[in-house]
């Protein structure tokens, strides 16, 4: 397709209105990625070899292009609110590595944000790396593509009317840029390997549509349903037989003060100071012996829940690695002995590490953890076309 200078028109949601991208493309590539790779409260900062800035409303203004300037600041009152496009190479906005193309945005409730806009295999060169150590058998890492190409492709169906597909983090998929991860010349030729490989290679349902293919560290032997996790979801059946017993996660230990805990669940059920956290259980747990619910007793106050994975979520998903834990309640400390990484819900990473060791394919893989979906091999699933209109 011959590639030609256009103005791009895209709905998104809320207060976002129409967006104008003036990108030196002839659409909106049906195999883009648009990943959040920064939020904050304050303006942005970029710096690098900047060749191109635009203003995209209310009309489209070329604030420069040309010969490379090195730094460029978004500060939404000088520009009233409106989006920034920029251009260039070697790019960091307030000192974290972006791609080549970026969007610069204000919005009331998300505050500033930078936008990378990445064709969708250089996405996944960045995932990959990102979420399993390259070092792995390869047919782990044809699994884990599938899986991130599977995963990225229903988002990107499910919020095509918002700002972003998806976020740079374990939110969604970790994101960096492949430059930063100074792989040699053989270990990003493996990489490109599994994604060329699995090209056009997506998981589905029954029906024909894609799942949303989860995937976590270490399942500890046993898998998750995702609605035990978050109250919805396809189920891909429970996983029972696999622990890889090289993983780190095998076991764990996190402790956290009794006033520090309390304070942080007082502060999440909005609580009164004078709360004080009396003792804490696991009240209910899940089909896999996962801590489903946490009970939190307070005197004078009575009995609060929170599910175990909003509990990871408020101590910190690397400090409390899974649910699937026993809590000891002190006088001055709580301690969780656990076990696994993540929220246990589809792929396991250590689990496929352990099976293509064992000489299984990546089709083997993927059938174990999603026994009930269907491995399509097809260029056909593409991102839905934008309306121009709301």
């Amino acid at each position: 397709m011959v590639q030609q200078r256009t103005f791009l028109t895209f709905a998104t949601a809320g207060c976002m209105g129409l967006l104008l991208l003036f990108m030196g493309v002839s659409a909106i590539a049906e195999s883009e990625v648009r990943v959040r790779v920064l939020r904050s409260d304050k303006p942005l900062s970029v710096v690098g070899q900047l060749s191109r800035i635009v203003q995209l409303k209310p009309d489209p203004i070329e604030l420069f292009e040309g010969q490379s300037q090195q730094n460029f600041f978004y500060d939404q009152s000088k520009y009233q609110g409106y989006s920034v496009y920029v251009e260039g190479t070697g790019l960091k906005v307030d000192g974290v590595a972006v791609p080549e193309k970026v969007l610069l945005n204000y919005h009331a409730s998300a505050k500033y944000q930078a936008i990378a806009i990445l064709m969708m295999n250089e996405y996944l060169m960045g995932v990959l790396p990102s979420e399993m150590p390259v070092g792995w058998g390869i047919e782990a890492l044809k699994a884990q593509a599938i899986a991130s190409r599977t995963y990225v492709r229903n988002v990107i169906q499910h919020r095509r009317y918002r700002s972003f597909d998806v976020e740079a983090t374990v939110m969604d998929q970790v994101y960096r840029p492949l430059e930063s991860h100074a792989l040699s010349k053989a270990t990003e030729q493996k990489v490109r390997s599994a994604l060329s490989e699995t090209r056009g290679q997506f998981l589905t349902d029954q029906k024909g549509d894609l799942i949303t293919a989860y995937y976590h560290a270490d399942s500890a032997g046993s898998t998750e349903s995702p609605a035990e996790v978050w109250g919805e979801g396809q189920s891909f059946g429970l996983i029972k037989g696999i622990q890889n017993k090289q993983s780190p996660y095998k076991s764990w230990v996190f402790k956290r003060s009794r006033e520090e805990l309390e304070s942080q669940l007082r502060q999440h059920f909005g609580l009164k100071e004078t709360a004080r956290l009396r003792a804490l259980r696991v009240s209910e747990t899940s089909s896999s012996g996962r801590a489903h619910m946490v009970e939190a007793q307070f005197w004078g106050v009575g009995s609060r829940k929170i599910s175990g994975q909003d509990l990871r979520k408020l101590l910190g998903f690397g400090r409390l690695k899974s649910t699937l834990f026993k809590m000891s309640f002190g006088e001055k400390q709580v301690v969780f002995r656990g076990k696994g990484f993540g929220h246990g819900v589809g792929l396991c990473q250590w689990g496929a590490k352990y099976l293509a060791e064992q000489g299984f394919t990546y089709r083997d893989i993927l059938k174990h953890y999603y026994p009930t979906a269907e491995l399509l091999e097809s260029e056909a699933v593409q991102r839905p076309l934008a309306s121009t209109e709301i």
